[in-house]
């Protein structure tokens, strides 16, 4: 048997999240959206949440709504075309989620998503994320 010691520091390092092997995954602000007018053209510009406030705030009611709607199962079938972007951080959420031992899928993403713009539209009409990214998309 071998008379080694086990450095404490190394191996809390290790379990921490500081080694090379057992890295934690980095938590990134949730984009929200604004309007800015740049030579007299409106963009939206993605702010994170350090830098603006968000737009909408979701509060306990809102989520148990989404939850059942979510549980409901969807039957109707429907395709939609992401960019490469979109469908890359939607596969790193599916994993990211997996990795802190959550099941969810593409499908479940999409229609929480969907289900939360919704719910804001319904809540806020002209000022929800909805319609405020229509508006400077469309003008």
């Amino acid at each position: 048997m071998s008379n080694k010691q086990l450095k404490a520091d190394v191996v809390l390092s290790e379990l921490s999240g500081q080694s090379v092997y057992f890295k934690k995954e980095p938590s990134t602000p949730i984009p929200t959206f604004s309007s800015e007018k740049i030579d007299d053209t409106k963009v939206a510009n993605m702010v994170s949440d350090n830098q603006a406030a968000p737009v909408s705030k979701v509060d306990d009611a809102t989520i148990e709504t989404i939850r059942k709607a979510v549980k409901v199962a969807g039957k109707e079938a429907a395709t939609y075309r992401f960019s490469a972007d979109e469908k890359r951080s939607l596969e790193d959420q599916i994993y990211a989620y997996s990795r802190r031992g959550i099941r969810t899928s593409g499908n479940e993403i999409i229609r929480i998503a969907i289900n939360t713009i919704m719910q804001d539209h319904r809540e806020n009409g002209e000022n929800s994320i909805l319609a405020l990214v229509l508006k400077v998309l469309h003008e």
